[in-house]
């Protein structure tokens, strides 16, 4: 599905853009969204392969394809990046934030409400290390985290923050 999906979009012109050196939640969550509004534009020419009957099959069928078809790769610390999503389908990979961006934007587009969760495991530090989508659907969180082997499942973490996508 990865192939079509990419014969579907543009080749994107840009390479992954750099969050800072030393990036604080305000940092990391400002790119993502500024990754998202960039990708509203590609979104459209994907959507047939993620409309489902329900809500739930949608925010399943973009968890699933993710999982299957873009390989996880964890950025170093000083070298975070955002992508837009036809950056992430060209590249074939990307890491938690990458996963996020596509997440949001593609629910987004179908009508879901969705934001991302920043969330941190570690009692004394809030500063997020994993970033995934959250959809609201039938007042429940459905959770799109395509680096977790199960859909609809969050790891326990410390400290979270929600972030809702541009207008």
């Amino acid at each position: 599905m990865r192939s079509a999906i990419s014969k579907a979009l543009p080749t994107p012109t840009m390479t992954s853009q750099l969050v800072t050196k030393n990036q604080s939640a305000e940092d990391i969550a400002r790119l993502l969204v500024y990754a998202e509004k960039q990708s509203r534009a590609y979104v459209p020419k994907i959507l047939k392969y993620f409309d489902a009957k329900t809500d739930r099959e949608a925010c399943n069928r973009v968890w699933y394809f993710l999982r299957n078809n873009i390989n996880y790769r964890k950025e170093p610390p000083a070298r975070q990046t955002a992508k837009t999503i036809n950056r992430l389908i060209a590249d074939g990979y990307g890491d938690c934030k990458h996963y996020a961006t596509f997440s949001v934007a593609v629910l987004r587009a179908l009508g879901i409400p969705c934001c991302f969760r920043l969330a941190s495991f570690t009692y004394g530090n809030p500063s997020p290390t994993h970033a995934y989508c959250v959809a609201f659907v039938n007042g429940k969180e459905i959770y799109l985290d395509a680096c977790i082997k199960n859909f609809d499942n969050e790891c326990a973490y410390k400290h979270k923050t929600d972030i809702k996508p541009a207008k």
